[in-house]
């Protein structure tokens, strides 16, 4: 089945062939997915790498898992390969030299099998799930029906090879295969959304003002209004001290909420470190002050909502359902921070307005920075 799909989707193919190689990648029986993981599991695991490969050796350690070794990719030469010429090799991530194309190539003519990390987390759920969209390969195939309904959403021949490609990440432990489908912008892309200079962006999610300097670069600085939402206090003063070094004729233009986004206004617990990637966790000993869009918007109009929120993109979704059906703005939505938000965040947002498109974009190839756009077509 893998075979046939590499070569299937590598090509340009109609909508209906798409739909059949889907099709067969959702229709691999459950006995027939524990028997292929199982004979992963019974191979010698060798980490290649630093970063993640040295934390995930840690972490088998831990568990009392002790056939798993780690090797720098430095080491990995003929001799090594030769003497492991049957193991499962992990790349160990996706910044690192060698490439993933480069060590798949490096170890052809042995019986060595390659998958990216993240792969790794459905081999051993119980050392690593839950993360992210990871999710054992037997519970994905349980949304089949959802998975096929957002497909038939998809407005365009890239979006649906990349929704293809993607559950492949998921299901068969490899990368992206068509380098074509990486766009470079995460959450501007392709021209999907077209600004001008009456655009009100909300940046939910604005971390230290990376996108909101993309969306400026993006519309050649002409824009009627940002909008900035940060709960994080050590990213919202980076935000601030970012936006207060850019020209008055731009920060007058930029205003900064230190607020989460949710369904409800309030009070929510709050897990802070900093950096992107904290996130609301009703566990947190730490809280943040929320709002809805819907509250916060009642008297503007935003053109284009990009939400990345660490997991929380349903909640503020849910906030947002009156703004989102009347004033209808263009979106982009991470869909990568929980399993089910590949299927999920798209038929919600198609539950408040049925005018929206869909448009699918990844920018790398290993399964996250995945992002959603639906934009209005309708009245």
């Amino acid at each position: 089945m893998a075979g046939h799909l590499m070569s299937a989707v590598t090509t340009r193919n109609s909508k209906a062939q798409l739909q059949k190689n889907l099709i067969m990648l959702l229709g691999e029986k459950p006995r027939e997915l524990q028997a292929r993981l199982k004979r992963l599991r019974d191979r010698k695991v060798i980490l290649l790498g630093r970063g993640f490969a040295r934390k995930a050796h840690e972490r088998f350690k831990e568990a009392g898992i002790m056939n798993i070794w780690l090797q720098d990719f430095t080491k990995l030469d003929k001799k090594f390969i030769a003497a492991n010429r049957s193991a499962l090799f992990v790349y160990g991530h996706m910044h690192e030299k060698p490439t993933f194309d480069q060590v798949a190539h490096t170890l052809q003519g042995s019986k060595a099998v390659l998958i990216c990390f993240q792969q790794l987390y459905s081999l051993y759920p119980d050392v690593f799930l839950p993360y992210c969209y990871v999710t054992a390969p037997s519970e994905l195939l349980k949304h089949r029906g959802d998975l096929l309904r957002v497909f038939s959403l998809l407005n365009d021949r890239k979006s649906r090879q990349t929704f293809i490609e993607h559950l492949m990440v998921r299901l068969l432990r490899i990368p992206m295969i068509d380098s074509r489908l990486i766009v470079k912008d995460t959450y501007f892309s392709d021209g999907i959304v077209a600004h001008d200079q009456d655009a009100i962006f909300y940046d939910c999610g604005a971390f230290d003002g990376d996108s909101v300097f993309n969306f400026i670069a993006h519309c050649g600085q002409k824009f009627k209004r940002i909008v900035a939402f940060e709960p994080d206090p050590g990213n919202f003063s980076r935000l601030r001290e970012t936006v207060a070094a850019w020209p008055h004729k731009l920060s007058k233009k930029i205003k900064l909420v230190n607020r989460a986004l949710a369904d409800w206004a309030g009070k929510a617990g709050f897990s802070t470190d900093g950096l992107a990637s904290s996130r609301m966790d009703e566990s947190a000993m730490g809280s943040v002050i929320t709002t809805t869009l819907d509250e916060f918007a009642l008297n503007e109009k935003p053109t284009f909502i990009k939400f990345d929120i660490e997991g929380a993109e349903r909640l503020a979704l849910l906030g947002a359902r009156k703004l989102l059906g009347k004033v209808k703005p263009a979106l982009a939505v991470c869909v990568y921070h929980r399993p089910e938000d590949l299927w999920q965040l798209p038929l919600l947002i198609k539950s408040f307005n049925p005018g929206y498109r869909f448009y699918l974009r990844a920018s790398n190839g290993y399964g996250d920075e995945l992002v959603i756009y639906a934009v209005n077509f309708c009245g």
